[in-house]
Parts: structure tokens; C-alpha cells; sequence
């Protein structure tokens, strides 16, 4: 107890984060402990009506609780010091916060004795907060932070409990308190501190209740209205929380619906207090929100209220009540124009949807003070007025469409002035109803809901989606943010779609017309391309549309459209685009690329001719417009290949390969470079009898590249310096000579499918050998991470795609790749490996054998190397490990011979069993380790692969009986643990050991598989608090499964079983389920 009252006091008086924090966390655990919950009651109600004092302990006394705990029980002699004032407020907050977490979760515990005495000692410590400020006349002060947790602790008890007598309690106070300030009008004081109370004097509340039984009764029963209206607020909160059974919502409503909104209207009408007011909104807000099986809180409801309806409605349509009441401030009327604008969204319902938006148009409402919210910049605001058109709209948007009742252009009108909104998210609203109207067919619209209003909503669009003209960068914007830019843009895509598919032709007519009026201005040309390029697929499909009639028409005209623009863009250049801006230039080579698939129909040869030096020029002048500019290219390529490859052009379209890919490197853009390469390298394909010159005008600027690398590092100058010279020129160097080696990799990669031809593969590899073996040789290239993968990569790709020309060279390769491997035990050399085995593994005269040696020789270095690796050995290179099992699986699959007959098959295994331990749960190279472990013990694979499997079985079980147990304890203690995505593999593992051992058992019950699991389960930290009766049940369960699959003949079926009940057993450890569910796997149940 002494340390209970300690961590109380240095909670709210230590000037120390850090004991102020042990001393919080040492009270939640003290309070979620096992102590009787009656006791903390007591507690509570002892806390509730005492004051704190200063933290005097005597330690040697034993303290017990009563009902009502002397001082003495919890602090010693000498008399104790009062604490101060903010102390003992923040102490109170303190306990009421871990006693609402309590009461919340254990509430069940109480006794009905205790929930009386709870309730009541709540209540009247809430009484006691509100006297001071009645007595003052003040009804309408907010409640203190210790009251408000008070407020929780009653919500939580009385929800669950006695939640009518708390309402009773509640309502009953409002109407109190508002009989009491109508029979002393000039004691109503306004909570604002700041505010003039003169001028509030002469103010009479709108409702008093005479006749209430509440206002006879002694003022001293009543809390304050604030506060209670607290109470409400907090009821349905607690109720949607789970509090209650969605059937006990429905008698609820049912019995105090009249009384939560006839207490509601006291606080909407008491026009002298914002408090009030804005109480009552959370309160009729919170309700509303509450929904039973056929009862709801709805504006009809409101409308059986007298005046109600109208005052809340006249919140939303001026701000005239407030207008002499000097109490009110801006901010005041922002909050209470806010709350009802959310309050009327949650209550919309049929009999008033009619009366509301007529209202939009006879009496201003939502677009007096919308306008007078975007005016102040008060974006709350204007958001949740937003809000309430939206929902206005989208209440019933067929209706709204139609024109068939009034104000519902109005409501258009609105949402077109939200559209237009400076603040993003606002503007992104209105969206939602644009797509709605999608769902009614245009002969059903009104008419300006057809292209009239899509014609101002692309004028709209062209002016809200552009950038601010002093744009460069992010870094440097400070009048748009990035988030909701992008956000915005991305949103109004598919209204642009939209209003193209109303438009047609008229949609681009517009653009254009826009771009011709403004072109002068950056942020209108960049802003019209980008509506352009989002329906571009749209208005190409268009384009390649067959019919007649209209469609032939329009398609004419937006062919003709197009063309006209593509011709503007490149008449005027790349270079004066640069010059408007970065960003019209990214536009236009994006718009460029866009409409590929339709330049090809739609211009010339030398249009086309235009556009690719116009590309050509964007990728050389700015970092923004490479990307698209290079992207744009290919699909010119791809799609206009029949006018680049024709006879008259064919040379032209050879001679721009090389500029290209110049002009790509010098952008120093990996997506820049591939995406020329794919795009060059795929046209040249086409090229008939000029396929080689197509791609030597492609691969020359490649070897140029590397010829110049390999000089600067063969250089004897430099050669001299390389391990110390960590300068700029080198690093571009390696970048360029890896980028280099890159591009030959995507040449080949697309030289793959598209050649039935071996000539031209032939000459290509003639030509580049030399300079991969110039990179080869160098040692400098080979410990560079980046040069060696991007070279393996290349010669993995000609093996690969082109085994039978690399064929006599792959001896020399693998020369190369065993020597770059023991310099740098790259993970690249295992998967060049890999590769070679699947392709050449079939191939007689003794390549088997080659490969065999290969692989113990790669065994031996990987182990030496993880035994001297400085640090975690296997555990920092998993890298190396995935990709060493990952090789060791295409041995099993395509040379298993070479993998058993390896002389460091037992050393292999032990590694695999290693990495299990090692890696600790890194995903990748845990699951190569037990992919290959897997399919060697239970022999999977290939038909040839389980017969050489089979036939190594001495060599398998000799393994496994060194390392089995290790296995077993392993898997289960991953399977115990929860390994995510790896667990079925952990059980393929184990499931493939223990059916090895049983079937070789002869069907013997005791085998040393079952000495593994009995180890594995008792093993400290895996079955943690498992009793020994439910560790037995769960083994004896594992061999019956497994003895029913292999014996019973359901191999499938018991690996199906198997795979559940551990499924079950992790979930039993991680306490997730109880050990009933095993009894389904008992084969006697």
C-alpha cells in the first residue's frame, strides 16, 4: 500500500520524466493486478472525497482498507501536509484514468452493492466540481479535466449498469439549471472569460420550463449543464465501444430518444452561452450516430421537437442570432457552424432531404457561411460544410441530376464553388459527386449536367491542377504541398476520363483552344498536357474506333486534333519548351509517347522522324524530361516500326541508335539507358538483312563506353593507384563501366526470342567477348561489387539464351567465375553457376563429373570463408547463403548426380543445418537452407532426381541421424515461435524427417524420432508454460498422423493433417486457442 501511495504522489509531483513515468507504469500494473476489485473501490471512493496530501510514509505499518479509511491508513505521523492545489488535481487524474481502464475491462466483478456506492460517490463528486461555478450563475462552464474523467468512470459504470438513472440524473440537471438562469436572466454569465458580460444582461433563453419538476427541486441536485451534456456525450460512445449488444440499442433509443433531444434543444436555444451550444452539437451529434435495428436519432426527430429543427438549421443559414450577443466570437461561431454541419450530415433521412435542399436556394443555407468560412481561410470549417453539400448531393443523385426538385442546380453550383476551394482536400470532395453522376445516363440529366458541365469543370481543372508559376522544385515550393498536389491530380484522372468520353472531340477542341489563348503562360501548357495525357488512352481507343456515321466523324477530328498538336510541339522545339519550363518539356515528351500507338496512323514518315529528334533533344536538356523522354522513344519504336524500318527512312532510323544511346548515358539514368537500349535493340529486330547494323549502331557506343573504362584502369598511372583512389572520376568510372555491362544484358535479354537466327548472336558475342574478357581479367573489376554482377549477368544471359554459341567458351567462364568467387564470395557467381548446371547439365563427357568437382570446390571455399568472416559469419552473409542453396536446388534438379557424388555432400548438409540455427529467421536464405534440406531428406524432385536420390539413401539417413535431432528441435521451436510465411516450410522439413525415420523403422513405436520430438518439446523456450500431460498428448498425436499417412496409404492426407495439428500446436503455445482443439486430430474420438 505504502508503495501504491508513493507512485500516487510522485505521479503528480515529481519533476522528473523519468520517475514520473516508472511511477505511472508501476501504478497500471498494480491496478491490473490480481487484488480484489472491491478493495480498488473502496479506494476510489476514499480518493473521490479526500484531499491528497504530501508523500510521509511509514513503511513499518501493515494498512488495511475500510469503507471510509482514515488518513492514518494511508500516510504516518507527524500530521501530513496538504498538497498543493495542482498536485492534488493531477493526482486525482491520474487515479480516475487507471480506474476507468479497470472498471472498463473487470466491470463484471463489481457487486451490485459497490455500483451503488461507486455511482453515488461519482455523482456527488461531480456535484461537488459543479457548485462553485452554480452558485455564480455560471450553468454553462466547461467542465475541469478531473471532472471529465470522473465522467468516463460513471459512463463506464452506468452503461453497463445503471445507464437510466444516470440520463434521469443528467436530463434533469439541464432542465434545472435552464429554470433556474430563466428566473435569473442577468446572473447567465457567458463561459468565455474574455467575453463582455454587460452585454449579455438583457439575454433570455429561449426555452424555460415553469411547470418542470426539476426546477422545484433543491439546485443543490444538479450538476452542471456542461457536465451533464459531458455525460450524454460520452454515452454512445461507450455504447459503440461494445458496451452493449446492438439489440439492447434499439429500446434505448426507444425510451430516451425524446428526452436526449428535448435536453439538446435547452443547450441549441441557450443563445447567450457558445458552451452551451457547442455542447449540445457533441451531445446530438454522438446520438445521432447511434443507430438500432428500425429506431434512429434523425432530422424528422428533430422536427417533432419545438423550434429545434429550425434553430440548428439557422446555425447553418446566417449568423444572425449571434450578431448582438458580443459572447460569441469568430471562433465561436466557426465551432458551432462546423458541429452542425456534422450533426445535419448524420441525420439526413427522406421526409427533410427535400426541405434542406430547397433551403440551399431560398435561404442561403450552407452558402452563407461556407462563403464566409472561405473568406476567414477558416478551412474546419468550410470542410465540414463541404461535407454536408456532399452528402446533400450524393443523398440521392438521381434526384439531383434530374432537376426535379428545388435548389438542385444550387447544389451543383456548390459543389462547383467547392471545386474550386484553395484548400486541396476541399477541392477533392466535390470529386465524389462527379463520379456518382456517372451512374445516370445523360438523356436523363438535366441538360447543363450533360457537356456544359463538363466543359467547365476541364476549365476548372486546367486552372486548379497547374503549379504555381514560380514552381522549380519541392524543396523550394512553399505555396502547394506535395502530398495533396499529387493527391489531387491522381483523383481528377478519372473525371477527365469522364468528361472526355461526354465531350469527344470537343474535349480536345477546348484544350487546345486553351493552350492557343494561354500558351504564353508555363502553368497552362504544362496543366492542359497533363488532362491531355490522362485520357490519352481514351482518345486513342477513339481513334482506332470502327464505324461510321458519328463515330467516324469524331474519330477524324480527334485524329486530325492530335496530329495538329504533335506538329505544334515539335515545330516549336524541345529546346523552346525547355525554355517555358522543365516541366512542359517532361509533358510533351510524355504526351509524345502517350499517343504512340496512333502516330503511326495519323502522321508521316518524317512527322515521325520530327518526334524522335524532338525526344532526342528533351532527354539531352533536362533531368525531368529524360525519363519520359526515353520512355516515349521506345513506344515510338514499338509502335511505329513499320515507317522507321521502311526502305526510304530505314537509314535514318539506324543513324539515330548511336545519338540515342549517347545522349542516354550522359543522363547518367539507369531507366533512361535501358529503356533506349529495349527500344533500339527490339526496332532493330526489324530491320531484315540490316538486323546487324542496326545493332552494331546500337552496341558501338556500349563498347566505346567500355573501352574507355577498361583504358583508364589499365592505364599504368592509374593501375598503380586503384586500391588507394577513391576519387569522383573513379566512382563515374565503375558507374559508366556497370551501366555498360547493363545494357549489353538487355540487348542480349531481347536478342533472345526474336532471333531464329544464330549469325547475328554469333557476331554480336564475337564482337563483345573480348572486351568481357578484358573486364574479366581485372581484378579491380572483379572485387567491384556492381561490375562483377552486371558482367555475370551478361555472360548468365548468353548461357542461358544462347547455350549452344557460348558453349565453347564456358569452360574459360567458369574459370573466371570460381576465380572472382573465392576473391569476393559474391552471392552473382552462385547464380551464374546455377545457370551453367541447368543448361549444360545434360551434356555428355563428363560434364557431370565437372560439375561435381565444381561444386565441392565452391563448398570448401564458402565454408572457409564463413569460418575466417570477420563477425557473425553466417548470419551477416545470408545473402550468400540464399544463393548458395538456391544453386545447390538446380543441382537437384538438373545434375542431382553431381550433388550426391560430391565429395562435401556431409559438409553440405551440416551447412544447410547451420543456417537453420544461424540465420536467424532471415526469410530468403532460411528458406533456400530448408527448401534444399527438404527435398534431399523426404527426396523430391524429378523422376531421375528421386531414382539417384533413392540410391544415396545410406548417405541421406548417415545425415541425418548426426543432425535429425538438431532439425527437430529447431523446427518445432519455429513453429512454437510463429515464423510468419516460413512456417509451412518448417513443417514440410519436419514433416519430411520424421516419415524418413518411421519408414525405416519397420514399424517399430519407439524410434529415435520420436527421442527427437520428446528432446524438441522439452526444450526450455519453446513450450514455455505447456504443461507435461498436453506435451505427451501433442506427440503421441504427431506419430499418429504420421504413422496413419505413410502405413494407412494417404500420404496427402496425413501431410494435410500433419501441417494442421502444428498449426495448432503453435497457436496452443502462443495461447491463442485452448488444447480442446487437439482432441480432433485423436484418431479414437
Amino acid at each position: 500500500m505504502e508503495a501504491y501511495n508513493a507512485a500516487l504522489s510522485l505521479v503528480s509531483s515529481s519533476t522528473s520524466p523519468v520517475i514520473r513515468s516508472s511511477a505511472n507504469t508501476f501504478l497500471q500494473s498494480w491496478i491490473n493486478s490480481s487484488a480484489a476489485f472491491d478493495e480498488f473501490v473502496l479506494m476510489l471512493t476514499y480518493w473521490c472525497t479526500n484531499p491528497l496530501v504530501s508523500p510521509t510514509y511509514n513503511t513499518t505499518t501493515t494498512h488495511s482498507f475500510s469503507s471510509t479509511p482514515p488518513s492514518s491508513n494511508f500516510f504516518s505521523p507527524p500530521p501530513p501536509q496538504q498538497c498543493s492545489s495542482s498536485d492534488e488535481i493531477s493526482a486525482r487524474e491520474v487515479l480516475c484514468t487507471i480506474f476507468w481502464k479497470k472498471i472498463r475491462r473487470e466491470v463484471s466483478n463489481l457487486s451490485s452493492g459497490n455500483i451503488t456506492k461507486l455511482t453515488k460517490t461519482v455523482f456527488q463528486s461531480l456535484l461537488s466540481e459543479s457548485r462553485t461555478t452554480q452558485q455564480c450563475g455560471e450553468y454553462y462552464t466547461p467542465p475541469n479535466a478531473y471532472a471529465v474523467r470522473l465522467a468516463f468512470i460513471l459512463v463506464a459504470i452506468a452503461v453497463r449498469s445503471n445507464l437510466s438513472e444516470v440520463i434521469s440524473k443528467c436530463v434533469s440537471s439541464v432542465e434545472g439549471n435552464a429554470g433556474l438562469d430563466a428566473e435569473h436572466p442577468n446572473s447567465s454569465i457567458n463561459s468565455n472569460s474574455n467575453s463582455n458580460s454587460n452585454s449579455n444582461k438583457s439575454a433570455t433563453p429561449a426555452i424555460s420550463i415553469p411547470n418542470s419538476p426539476s426546477s422545484n427541486s433543491n439546485p443543490a441536485e444538479f450538476i452542471s449543464s456542461t457536465l451533464a451534456f459531458k455525460i450524454l456525450t460520452l454515452i454512445p460512445e461507450e455504447i459503440e465501444n461494445g458496451a452493449l449488444e446492438f439489440s439492447e440499442i434499439n429500446p434505448l433509443l426507444q425510451t430516451f430518444s425524446f428526452q436526449i433531444l428535448t435536453t439538446i434543444n435547452i443547450g441549441l436555444n441557450a443563445l447567450h452561452s457558445p458552451t452551451a451550444i457547442i455542447y449540445s452539437l457533441d451531445t446530438l451529434e454522438n446520438w445521432s450516430l447511434l443507430d438500432g435495428d428500425n429506431t434512429s436519432i434523425n432530422l424528422s426527430s428533430i422536427g417533432a421537437i419545438p423550434n429545434m429543427l429550425n434553430v440548428l438549421l439557422g446555425f447553418l443559414t446566417s449568423d444572425n442570432n449571434f450578431n448582438n450577443n458580443g459572447g460569441f466570437t469568430n471562433k465561436h461561431r466557426s465551432m458551432v457552424a462546423s458541429k452542425s454541419a456534422l450533426a445535419v450530415s448524420s441525420m439526413l433521412d427522406d421526409s427533410t432531404y427535400g426541405v434542406l435542399v430547397a433551403a440551399v436556394k431560398n435561404n442561403g443555407f450552407i452558402k452563407i457561411p461556407f462563403e464566409k468560412s472561405t473568406r476567414d481561410e477558416d478551412h474546419d470549417t468550410s470542410h465540414a460544410l463541404a461535407l454536408l453539400t456532399l452528402k446533400l448531393a450524393g443523398y440521392n443523385v438521381a434526384i439531383i441530376a434530374e432537376g426535379k426538385i428545388e435548389g438542385s442546380m444550387e447544389i451543383v453550383e456548390m459543389l462547383l464553388i467547392m471545386q474550386q476551394h484553395p484548400h486541396q482536400p476541399i477541392a477533392i470532395l466535390a470529386l465524389d459527386f462527379w463520379l456518382d453522376l456517372q451512374d445516370v445516363p445523360v438523356f436523363n440529366r438535366e441538360p447543363s449536367l450533360g457537356k456544359p458541365l463538363y466543359a467547365r469543370l476541364i476549365s476548372l481543372f486546367v486552372k486548379r491542377a497547374g503549379y504555381t508559376p514560380g514552381f522549380t522544385d519541392w524543396e523550394n515550393e512553399y505555396e502547394l504541398d506535395v502530398q495533396e498536389f499529387d493527391e489531387y491530380r491522381r483523383q481528377i484522372v478519372d473525371v477527365i476520363v469522364t468528361s472526355y468520353q461526354i465531350l469527344r472531340s470537343e474535349f480536345l477542341s477546348q484544350l487546345l483552344q486553351t493552350l492557343t489563348t494561354n500558351g504564353s503562360e508555363w502553368t497552362v501548357t504544362e496543366s492542359v498536357l497533363f488532362m491531355i495525357n490522362s485520357a490519352s488512352r481514351e482518345v486513342c481507343q477513339r481513334i482506332k474506333a470502327r464505324g461510321g456515321g458519328l463515330i467516324a466523324s469524331d474519330r477524324t477530328s480527334t485524329g486530325t486534333t492530335i496530329l495538329q498538336l504533335t506538329q505544334q510541339l515539335c515545330s516549336i522545339g524541345a529546346q523552346n519548351a525547355m525554355n517555358q519550363h522543365p516541366l512542359v518539356l517532361a509533358a510533351s515528351s510524355r504526351y509524345l509517347g502517350n499517343f504512340a500507338s496512333v502516330l503511326n496512323d495519323c502522321c508521316s514518315n518524317s512527322d515521325i522522324m520530327s518526334v524522335l529528334g524532338y525526344l532526342h533533344d528533351a532527354m539531352g536538356l533536362c533531368e525531368q524530361a529524360a525519363e519520359p523522354a526515353s520512355t516515349s522513344v521506345r513506344a515510338i519504336f514499338l509502335n511505329c516500326n513499320s515507317k522507321l524500318t521502311g526502305d526510304e527512312y530505314r537509314n535514318s532510323t539506324i543513324e539515330i541508335f548511336p545519338q540515342l544511346i549517347e545522349t542516354a548515358f550522359k543522363s547518367k539514368n539507369v531507366k533512361v539507358v535501358l529503356a533506349i537500349a529495349e527500344g533500339c535493340t527490339r526496332i532493330s529486330l526489324n530491320l531484315d538483312n540490316r538486323t546487324m547494323q542496326g545493332l552494331g549502331g546500337v552496341c558501338t557506343p556500349v563498347f566505346g563506353k567500355i573501352t574507355d573504362c577498361m583504358n583508364f584502369l589499365e592505364n599504368p598511372h592509374n593501375k598503380q593507384n586503384l586500391s588507394t583512389n577513391q576519387s569522383g572520376q573513379l566512382i563515374l568510372i565503375m558507374q559508366t563501366l556497370a551501366l555498360s555491362l547493363q545494357t549489353l544484358s538487355i540487348i542480349v535479354q531481347y536478342l533472345d526470342s526474336a532471333q531464329s537466327s544464330k549469325q547475328p548472336i554469333s557476331e554480336l558475342l564475337n564482337a563483345m567477348w573480348p572486351l568481357l574478357q578484358k573486364v574479366a581479367n581485372s581484378p579491380y573489376c572483379r572485387q567491384h561489387d556492381d561490375v562483377l554482377n552486371q558482367l555475370l549477368k551478361v555472360h548468365g544471359r548468353c548461357v542461358n539464351s544462347f547455350g549452344d554459341v557460348i558453349e565453347p567458351k564456358i569452360g574459360e567462364l567458369i574459370n573466371v567465375v570460381v576465380q572472382a568467387y573465392e576473391e569476393t564470395h559474391h552471392s552473382c557467381c552462385c547464380e551464374f553457376v546455377g545457370i551453367a548446371v541447368e543448361k549444360f547439365s545434360a551434356k555428355g563427357g563428363g560434364v557431370e563429373e565437372s560439375f561435381c568437382q565444381l561444386l565441392s570446390h565452391l563448398c570448401v571455399s564458402t565454408l572457409g570463408y564463413l569460418k575466417k568472416a570477420e563477425g557473425g559469419g553466417i548470419v551477416d552473409n545470408s545473402e550468400l547463403c540464399r544463393s548458395f542453396f538456391e544453386m545447390t536446388q538446380r543441382f537437384l534438379l538438373f545434375c542431382p548426380g553431381g550433388l550426391i557424388k560430391c565429395s562435401e555432400f556431409a559438409n553440405l548438409f551440416s551447412f544447410a543445418v547451420a543456417c537453420l540455427m544461424e540465420c536467424n529467421g532471415e526469410k530468403n536464405s532460411t528458406r533456400a537452407a530448408l527448401i534444399f534440406l527438404s527435398q534431399i531428406i523426404g527426396r523430391k524432385g524429378t523422376e531421375l532426381t528421386r531414382m539417384i536420390l533413392e540410391n544415396a539413401r545410406g548417405d541421406i539417413d548417415s545425415c541425418l541421424n548426426v543432425h535429425g535431432e538438431m532439425i527437430v528441435k529447431n523446427c518445432l521451436h519455429a513453429i512454437a515461435g510463429g515464423v510468419g510465411s516460413l512456417q509451412q516450410a518448417f513443417i514440410d522439413l519436419l514433416w519430411a524427417t520424421i516419415v524418413e525415420v518411421v519408414s525405416c523403422s519397420g514399424g517399430a513405436e519407439n524410434t529415435v524420432a520420436h527421442n527427437w520430438v520428446f528432446a524438441g518439446l522439452n526444450e526450455a523456450g519453446i513450450t514455455r508454460e505447456m504443461s507435461n500431460e498436453v506435451k505427451g498428448r501433442v506427440m503421441r498425436l504427431l506419430f499418429l498422423v504420421v504413422d496413419g499417412g505413410v502405413n494407412g496409404g494417404n500420404v496427402l492426407g496425413g501431410k494435410k493433417k500433419f501441417t494442421s495439428l502444428l498449426v495448432d500446436f503453435g497457436m496452443l503455445v502462443s495461447k491463442e486457442i485452448k488444447e480442446d482443439c487437439l482432441e480432433a486430430y485423436d484418431v479414437g474420438a
